[in-house]
């Protein structure tokens, strides 16, 4: 049996939710673990804690700002990196019970970065990919899986997105290959044909 004040809260927090979001996959290479790991970053506000789900760090579209400003402009806030390259990958209606529409970025991060202290009541951390917990809207695994493929199709793309010099060309050659893998593309880059 649902809780009245867990079910009363998370429907405040919902309807608190912008009508038009920008949401990031923050994704970061963890190269500590063998196989290296791909990690993303994953936000819970206080509201969803009962509900025991997480979703992806999100921002309402400021008037007169483009769509990656604001997802590099979150980035900026949620992680120690200054520097932030950001590309939308796809926009979607949001999921039940919201209305609405959400935009999907993706950013890449230096195994390096750390998360800034959350604020008050709001839990953030970084999830092996492979064993992400439930997320509250199933747009976000659509987004997550999408930006993947993206991702995945060109290597250029991943060089792109990770400017942070911490990231030798070997760990980034490993990115390259975890997300290929996981997006289900064959064939690997390697130093040689590495573009």
């Amino acid at each position: 049996m649902v809780d009245p004040k867990a079910r009363l809260a998370l429907e405040k927090g919902l309807s608190s939710l912008p009508l038009y979001a920008v949401a990031v996959t923050i994704f970061r290479m963890e190269t500590r673990s063998r196989p290296p790991a791909l990690e993303v970053l994953l936000y819970r506000p206080k509201w969803l804690e009962h509900a025991r789900e997480w979703m992806l760090p999100e921002t309402d579209l400021q008037a007169g700002s483009e769509i990656d400003e604001s997802a590099e402009r979150l980035v900026q806030e949620l992680t120690s990196v200054s520097v932030v390259s950001a590309t939308t990958v796809t926009t979607l209606p949001r999921g039940k019970p919201l209305n609405g529409a959400i935009s999907i970025c993706t950013a890449s991060v230096g195994r390096g970065a750390r998360i800034r202290r959350p604020p008050k009541g709001v839990d953030l951390r970084f999830c092996n990919f492979l064993n992400l917990p439930p997320m509250m809207l199933e747009n976000y695994s659509k987004g997550i899986y999408q930006s993947l493929l993206a991702l995945a199709s060109n290597p250029r793309d991943v060089a792109l997105l990770i400017q942070n010099d911490r990231f030798t060309v070997a760990e980034l050659v490993s990115a390259v290959n975890v997300v290929r893998r996981m997006a289900g593309i064959d064939g690997e880059v390697d130093l040689r044909n590495f573009r």
